[in-house]
């Protein structure tokens, strides 16, 4: 089958790293059979210069496979490693000449949910953001792709330590912030790592406590200045009324009280009309309120939801709109209760519905809608990512409160992190 190809990391007895490439009737034959973490031997080969726009290796060459290769599955080897790692300090990433590739192993401080979305082209991609920190003190913002972006959130939660292995560093405005490469590895949890030994000491010896320098710029809320805090109800409540100085970052533990589902006699919409077009040919959406007609003034496009004689006349300047969810939720814990602002996709999980199924909940009835919501009040336990950052309104200085991230959790897991709390406390 001409057209096919798939690509491989290879690491020998001597801690060698190499790249292979496996074309065609290669591919073919053998794509079911080499998996990862697993022992091979592989024959008629060819090497060439390697293609390093393609490879996170430091290797010169590469290894090329066609249909007259040879590989076979032996038995594990002790003496080769799952995977090596030059392990930098995030700190040293500042200094580094960029675009580079570097490997890190840190403590995941903050993720953000996945977001889908689609490119010029109509290809569908999904990518997470999430904020790794090391011993050097120094935290950086790292986008996920695909697979990895669509992991489970939990997996991502309570702080785990990671293994980056081909970290793209690049800069922008005089920041720098990393891309996980296709050819590059995750691992969560990696205890086998001396790295990742001495990372988790420090974080769990006082380095949750420690105030970060963060290297990265995020148009979106992933990035912080500092680690998330733990924060009750009451603090966020007080904290609203009052005025912090720079952003900062909290979590809470609660369940969902109510909503506001109205302002004084009249109904308090739960959503917009949003333009979902990439700004300026990246990865971000507009996110902008329309017009009724679809007009989004911002990317000056008219929506694909608007009038059929506008998308007759401009198709080729037509916007992607649809909805998005924006409520005022009160959230409920052991100490009290605190209003917080959350933003599409964070409320679709603490509705546990998509914005497009409030949607038709709200063309039906105002009633039916309010009821199905209310059906969701202390039903599920919820840790909520907020951002606190200064604002103005009316002239006075305020904090503006917001929900940047919600996942469910059970029960079970709640005791367990509380024992883990507790823990840490009575070492």
């Amino acid at each position: 089958m001409d057209g096919m190809v798939f690509s491989v990391e290879l690491l020998d007895r001597e801690g060698g790293e190499i790249r292979a490439s496996l074309f065609n009737e290669a591919a073919e034959q053998h794509y079911d059979l080499m998996q990862c973490g697993r022992c091979f031997t592989l024959c008629n080969g060819s090497v060439r210069p390697a293609q390093k726009k393609y490879s996170v290796l430091k290797h010169g060459y590469e290894l090329v496979f066609d249909g007259r290769c040879q590989i076979h599955m032996v038995d594990d080897d002790a003496d080769i490693g799952a995977v090596r790692l030059a392990v930098q300090k995030i700190a040293s990433v500042t200094q580094m000449a960029v675009p580079s590739s570097v490997d890190i192993c840190g403590v995941i401080v903050s993720a953000e949910h996945p977001q889908e979305f689609q490119t010029k082209e109509g290809k569908a991609l999904v990518k997470r953001e999430i904020t790794v920190a090391d011993d050097s003190g120094h935290s950086v913002l790292i986008t996920l792709w695909g697979d990895r972006a669509r992991l489970d959130s939990r997996e991502f939660a309570g702080s785990p330590v990671v293994a980056l292995k081909g970290v793209q560093v690049k800069e922008w405005m005089s920041c720098r912030s990393g891309s996980m490469a296709e050819a590059g590895s995750m691992i969560l949890n990696p205890t086998f790592l001396p790295e990742a030994q001495r990372v988790a000491a420090w974080w769990y010896k006082g380095g949750n406590q420690q105030r970060l320098t963060y290297i990265s710029h995020s148009s979106s809320p992933a990035g912080s200045l500092r680690p998330p805090q733990r924060a009750t109800s009451v603090e966020i409540s007080a904290m609203s009324q009052q005025a912090v100085r720079e952003q900062q970052s909290y979590t809470l533990i609660c369940r969902l009280g109510s909503l506001q589902l109205r302002k004084k006699t009249h109904a308090m919409p739960l959503y917009y009309m949003a333009c979902l077009e990439l700004k300026d040919g990246g990865n971000l959406q507009c996110n902008r309120r329309v017009d009724e007609t679809g007009y989004c003034r911002m990317c000056q496009k008219s929506g694909k939801a608007g009038l059929r004689a506008i998308i007759l006349r401009l198709c080729s300047c037509a916007a992607q709109v649809g909805p998005r969810l924006n409520v005022r939720c009160r959230f409920q814990d052991a100490f009290g209760s605190c209003w917080v602002t959350v933003f599409h996709p964070a409320a679709e999980k603490v509705l546990g519905s998509t914005a497009e199924s409030i949607v038709e909940l709200s063309q039906q009835s105002e009633e039916i809608c309010e009821e199905a919501l209310k059906d969701t009040y202390y039903d599920e336990m919820f840790e909520l990512q907020l951002r606190a950052k200064p604002d103005t309104w009316g002239g006075e200085a305020k904090t503006n409160v917001t929900c940047v991230g919600a996942q469910r959790i059970s029960s079970r897991e709640h005791s367990r992190m509380l024992l883990k709390e507790i823990h840490q406390l009575l070492k």
